[in-house]
């Protein structure tokens, strides 16, 4: 079976459910939820979710490099 992939798009820190900046200010070590720009949460959440999608479908990122 196959999980949707989800698309995390906040439009400001408000839209972030308080456990989700919880969790953002302790992987990011940033004083405040603010102190991030909106779109680079964005960015992180969706390419972590990516991660966490391909390895449940039994797959590997490469890196071209």
């Amino acid at each position: 079976m196959t999980k949707s992939k989800i698309n995390y798009n906040y439009k400001e820190h408000a839209d972030i459910p308080p456990f989700m900046q919880s969790y953002l200010l302790d992987v990011s070590g940033a004083p405040t939820i603010e102190s991030i720009h909106v779109d680079d949460l964005n960015t992180f959440l969706n390419g972590l979710d990516w991660f966490d999608y391909l390895e449940d479908e039994g797959l590997k990122y490469y890196d071209e490099d």
